[in-house]
């Protein structure tokens, strides 16, 4: 029930802050499902596995705790610090290309083009395919006997007789161009949302000010690039 005063006139008049209490509730009703099914099957495993970490643990018996003794032994262990290199290696290449090839592509689809639609579904697409066929797939395609994608490398020079994902040398640029690949939607789909939430009456006021592709505004002289000749 909505309690409400009587306006100067006689009219009833609803109190400052009851339509955003109103909504502040159907927001929290809205999002209760999904918090729950977040709660489930997200934030409840990460705690469990966060508790079974510190214990002795299998399957058929009774857990025990033991502490710090799992990580101490996973530090001394010479595989963890062979893991942790190439994942801060992956993640140290794969996010900055990932983030800029995604901006890129969002400022050229932002545009009217040919075919816009389409090459923006065809770069969505991966970010919705289960890993487990991404990676069936492109071992596939890296296979260096019946590979489509290591006979066309081959064509230019590019040879690997282990093949891609056997070679050493090779493996982790190949499994960086795969997340790259799978990613760069997702990040493309963020930047699209963004540049399409800035009204069109800035876009004009720029332009009227002189702004483009690649030089600043009359307003903003510092922020032209090198090779065009700003204004004052």
């Amino acid at each position: 029930m909505t309690t409400s005063v009587p306006a100067a006139g006689g009219a009833p008049r609803r109190r400052p802050g009851s339509a955003g209490r109103r909504q502040a509730r159907a927001a929290w009703l809205f999002m209760l499902p999904t918090m729950a099914v977040l709660g489930v099957f997200v934030v409840w495993p990460m705690l469990q596995a966060l508790y079974l970490s510190f214990t002795d643990y299998e399957v058929f018996t009774p857990a025990r705790w033991i502490g710090l003794e799992n990580y101490r032994a996973l530090l001394s262990d010479p595989a963890f610090g062979n893991a942790l290199v190439n994942t801060l290696y992956y993640a140290a290449v794969t996010t900055p290309v990932s983030v800029a090839l995604a901006l890129g592509l969002a400022l050229l689809l932002n545009r009217r083009m040919p075919l816009r639609g389409f090459v923006r579904t065809a770069v969505f697409v991966p970010v919705v395919i289960s890993l487990a066929v991404v990676a069936i797939a492109w071992s596939f395609l890296l296979d260096p006997n019946i590979g489509l994608l290591s006979h066309w490398l081959s064509q230019i020079g590019i040879v690997s007789e282990q093949g891609w994902l056997r070679d050493p040398s090779l493996a982790m640029p190949a499994v960086m161009i795969v997340g790259i690949w799978k990613n760069v939607g997702f990040y493309m789909v963020m930047y699209l949302a963004g540049l399409q939430s800035i009204p069109t009456a800035l876009y004009e006021a720029a332009r009227v000010d002189g702004a483009g592709p690649g030089r600043g505004s009359a307003a903003s002289p510092g922020r032209c690039w090198p090779t065009r000749r700003c204004s004052s």
